[in-house]
């Protein structure tokens, strides 16, 4: 089974829950990604927005991972400077 399809959305309200594959999957992208430099937290969004493979907000980014927005913010422009997402 294709770890997309492991992702869990609650759907009925602004709380939103990952499967533990997904986020060993997240966390796997982030450490694999560690030694080139991108911060773990940046990492962590690149993992989750390759599993989502949908435009998403800053909001919901920081709610699924459980990461303050402030923290969610920069790493989504960490990860814009360096060309490895765009901003919609």
């Amino acid at each position: 089974m294709n770890i997309v399809n492991n992702i869990n959305h609650k759907v009925s309200g602004a709380q939103s829950a990952l499967s533990n594959d997904a986020l060993t999957y997240i966390e796997s992208v982030a450490t694999l990604l560690s030694p080139w430099g991108l911060p773990p937290s940046a990492g962590r969004v690149l993992g989750y927005l390759l599993l989502i493979q949908q435009p998403v907000t800053i909001d919901q980014i920081a709610n699924d991972l459980s990461m303050s927005r402030v923290s969610a913010w920069n790493s989504a422009k960490n990860l814009e400077e360096f060309d490895h997402v765009k901003r919609f």
